[in-house]
Parts: C-alpha cells; structure tokens; sequence
C-alpha cells in the first residue's frame, strides 16, 4: 500500500511539473495546443477550449505542446533576447514549480519541527526484525553508538559492528529524551556486511528558530538536496559503490521499505520526490528539459536555427533511450517488488 502512496505522489509532482510549464506558457501569452498526463499513444482525450488534454498509457511523465515553441514555428524576432528568455523561463517553470513545492513543503518542516544544522544525531529506527527486537530495541528508538563508537550514518554501523570482539555489542540508544544501554547479536549478510536486522533513517540535529529564518532555510533547502543529491549520483561511475539507477517503482520500494511514517517524515518523504523530479529533468539529455535549454541556449548564441531535421531527430532518440532505460530499469525494480 505504501508503495502505491508513493507513486500516487510521484505522479502528482509530474503533473505539478506539467503545470509549470503550462502556466508560464500562458503568462508569456503562448498558445497551448496540447496537455499530456503520460506519455505514448492517449488512452483517452478530452478538449478544454483549444487545447487537447491527454492521458498516456506510460505513467510519470506527460508534456506540454506549445505552439511557439515547436520545431517547425516561424515566427519574426525569433532571435531576439526577450523571445529568447521567455522560451527558456517557459522550459524551466516545470523544475521550479518542483522546486517552489519543495521550498514550501520544507519551510512548513522547519517552522513546525525546526531547521536542520548539517549535523546528524543517530540513526532513528524505522523497522525492527524479530531477533533484534528481543534485545528490546524498538521503533523509534535513536541508535547513537555501537561499544562507544558514534554512528551518524548508515554507512558507520557495518564498521563499528565489525570489531564487536565478544559477539554481543552495546548500543547507545535514545529514547524518550533519555539514554539507556542494550545488548545486542550482530547479524552478517550474505554480501559479508554486518546489521542489527533493522532499518533506519538518519535523524538530523534539529534547531528551533523564528519564522522568517524557517521560511528562508525552507527555500535554500532544496538546492542544497540537490547539491546532496548530485553528489551521490556521481557514485554511480565508482565501481561497486553500490550506488544504483533506480526508477519510479524503485524509489517507490525503498522509500515504502524504510519503516514507520511520522508526519515530519511524510512531508520530509514529498521535498525529496519533488525535487527528484525538478532535479532529473533538468539534466542536460534530449528528450528533457535540460537538453532543451541546451538546444534553446545554442540556436539564442548562434542567432539561427539549427535544422529541425536533426533537432527533432536528437530529442526523439534522447527520449526513446531513456523509455528504453525506464522500461528496463522498471522491469528489474518490479522483479525486485514481487520477489
């Protein structure tokens, strides 16, 4: 059931996306010719006024066709700065309404829960196995250390439970405000990592601060995710980083898998969808928005069109590699799910 939730809230940050570009394309006084929820052949269309509105068979992705902006449109001053900016303000609204959506989802978070400092206070505990909940660990809990070695992240607890020398390792857990000891089995994978059989989120250091510093971190918040998140896609060139291009059903997996769901935790859960979408699409690749800045920007310096013949080719081949991609890397994700 979570997984659908994710989903569900996935595909409605790829409408909130859709609907950015639309809105700018009418504020610039564009004509919208066509609206798609999805893509491939419709399933099903409907007419508002002149604009053909249309629901794809492939779901998490959809576009908006503008008259103006298409290849073979003509038009005098094409060329010139303004007609060039306000086509490049209409291909980037889809990001920046992902990110205007982050940005107030993340300024409720901080006004409500305070802001995070950049510190990491444990690893809180999302889901218990059946062994470690013996040791009394439960949900919730913040595991702090392991034999007095502090745990600030995932990636410290395979290490600190390594040397566990006598096969029973002393956990710093809080819990309620307090602190209290447990003993617990380290638990060895097939892949050779240690665990607890439990599942965790980092818990970051919160800070309490005024209104205005909460609404102002919430909109810096996003692009610092984003620097975050970029920096570990980069990972995915590092052999056996196991880091791993995952798709929507993917994220959708880990996402449900990682335990119990507090409120800050579902709002926490909506920055980082919707900036994943803001994020992707502006990737300088044919076929999303960042190759169409790329292309924009190119025809704006050279002050002339490069042939719609070859334009449309590449964005055409950009867009059925990655379908090609999604379909693969979905078809993996959802082997995964059922297995």
């Amino acid at each position: 059931m979570k997984v659908v939730l994710v989903l569900a809230g996935l595909s409605l940050l790829v409408l909130v996306h859709e609907l950015g570009h639309a809105a700018a394309a009418r504020a610039f006084g564009m004509r919208i010719t066509r609206f798609s929820v999805g893509l491939g052949p419709p399933l099903m269309t409907r007419w508002w006024g002149k604009v053909a509105l249309h629901l794809g068979p492939i779901p998490f992705g959809g576009y908006v066709q503008v008259a103006e902006m298409m290849p073979e449109h003509e038009a005098e001053g094409r060329f010139r700065w303004s007609a060039v900016a306000k086509r490049l303000a209409v291909i980037l609204a889809g990001p920046a309404a992902n990110y205007l959506v982050a940005a107030i989802i993340a300024a409720i978070i901080a006004t409500s829960w305070g802001l995070e400092t950049g510190r990491i206070r444990g690893l809180e505990v999302t889901a218990v196995g059946e062994q470690i909940a013996r040791s009394g660990l439960r949900v919730g809990d913040v595991l702090v250390a392991v034999d007095d070695r502090p745990v600030k992240q995932v990636a410290d607890l395979s290490p600190a439970l390594a040397v566990v020398t006598d096969g029973n390792a002393r956990l710093t857990v809080r819990r309620d405000e307090g602190e209290l000891q447990l003993n617990a089995r380290p638990i060895q994978s097939a892949a050779g990592r240690w665990g607890l059989g439990a599942r965790y989120v980092a818990q970051p250091e919160l800070r309490r601060v005024g209104a205005l510093h909460a609404i102002a971190g919430g909109l810096v918040y996003p692009v610092i995710f984003s620097v975050g998140l970029l920096d570990n896609a980069t990972q995915l060139l590092v052999p056996n980083s196991g880091v791993q291009v995952v798709s929507p059903v993917g994220l959708a997996d880990r996402v449900a898998r990682s335990g119990a769901w507090s409120t800050r935790r579902i709002l926490s859960l909506a920055v980082l969808l919707s900036v994943v979408v803001g994020l992707f699409n502006l990737l300088p690749i044919p076929g999303l928005d960042g190759g169409r800045v790329c292309l924009e920007s190119l025809e704006g310096v050279l002050r002339r069109r490069v042939d719609p013949r070859y334009t449309l080719g590449i964005q055409l081949a950009g867009a059925l590699l990655l379908l090609v991609i999604w379909l693969l890397v979905s078809l993996r994700d959802l082997g995964a799910l059922f297995h």
